[in-house]
């Protein structure tokens, strides 16, 4: 599989999310996800065939969701508890994510004090100032704690003022 062919898969995949987080009705799980048949969300039986295929030459694990609900699972990596290393792509993810909770008044905006809404929030001595913008843009000033050597770490310092391009910003906002 070439890496246009995983490309393409992948924006499929972002552009399927998108529609669905703006145009449906979405339940949202507790600890245990509901599950769905294709049928029964109106999700065509031949694409999920060919991307069960698709993930089996990887191979490789994934789920989809549509409207809150898990339709379809693929386990050709390994056992679905398996932990992976996705690192970036979950930038987007989270920041979409952000996105819905600010639409749907979750959260006010996106310039609103990280500790206001999660009070156990202690990252560092400028918690109380970060904010999701600074947290979703790479400005938060987080020391980086995890993958110390593979990023440059820039310290414990005052939000806003730099961008340090590392995965704590993005863990700290999931």
């Amino acid at each position: 599989m070439t890496s246009t062919n995983l490309l393409n898969i992948s924006l499929c995949c972002i552009l399927s999310l998108f529609h669905t987080i703006l145009f449906s009705q979405t339940i949202y799980p507790d600890k245990d996800w509901l599950k769905s048949t294709p049928d029964q969300l109106n999700i065509n039986k031949e694409s999920l065939k060919i991307i069960d295929s698709l993930m089996m030459m990887q191979p490789a694990n994934g789920v989809l969701i549509r409207n809150g609900y898990i339709v379809a699972q693929w386990n050709h990596d390994g056992d679905e508890n398996k932990k992976f290393e996705t690192q970036s792509i979950t930038k987007s993810v989270t920041s979409l994510i952000l996105g819905v909770a600010i639409k749907e008044k979750k959260i006010k905006n996106i310039d609103e004090k990280v500790i206001k809404y999660y009070p156990d929030f202690q990252e560092g001595k400028y918690a109380k100032e970060i904010t999701f913008r600074q947290l979703a843009q790479a400005t938060s000033g987080l020391p980086v704690s995890h993958y110390k050597g593979v990023y440059l770490d820039s310290g414990n310092i005052k939000p806003g003022k730099e961008s340090h391009y590392h995965n704590d910003h993005t863990l700290q906002l999931a």
